[in-house]
């Protein structure tokens, strides 16, 4: 479920990074310059993501404003084991409000170490993994974030650091 327009990708990275919603600054902020630095001849973002996802040799394809959207890694550094273990935790806890499991963070720690992925290509695989119960979830966590996003813009109010609480709690709600 990869990313077919820059709000998409957009909603996508803030659920996975941070489990909550892209603020409307955000959101149209990173929309734009995504969309202002997509490679030519790319179709769509999932065009984008397709042809880089895995190779860790080419960043051309990805436009530098998704690279730069990756600052959250700055917070840990130099990768290692605990690092990416860490972000895998905290991918699959944001996407699908469970732990990964042993096999998830051993396959997506080896991907790490055999291709030097970045932590958003990290991302992009993870969701392209999802299935079943998880897909459901992840994709309704997904709709969740628009609306709540589009509910701010709505209602004209900002959205400051003090209602991330209450967008993570709306992502959780169903029904």
């Amino acid at each position: 479920m990869l990313a077919d327009s820059p709000q998409q990708l957009v909603y996508q990275l803030f659920l996975l990074y941070y489990g909550s919603p892209a603020d409307p600054a955000g959101l149209e902020y990173w929309s734009r310059q995504i969309a202002a630095d997509a490679p030519p001849g790319a179709v769509t973002l999932a065009e984008v993501a397709v042809q880089d996802k895995y190779s860790s040799q080419d960043y051309s394809v990805i436009p530098s404003a998704v690279l730069r959207f990756d600052h959250h890694t700055a917070v840990f550094g130099a990768a290692d084991k605990q690092d990416v273990l860490a972000l895998v935790e905290a991918f699959y806890r944001n996407a699908v409000d469970r732990a990964a499991t042993v096999r998830e963070r051993a396959y997506f720690f080896a991907q790490w170490q055999r291709s030097d992925f970045t932590a958003i290509q990290l991302a992009w695989q993870l969701v392209d993994q999802l299935s079943g119960q998880d897909l459901i979830l992840y994709r309704q966590r997904l709709t969740r974030a628009q609306q709540f996003t589009a509910q701010v813009v709505a209602s004209g109010r900002p959205y400051q650091s003090e209602h991330i609480a209450e967008a993570r709690l709306f992502l959780r709600e169903f029904g």
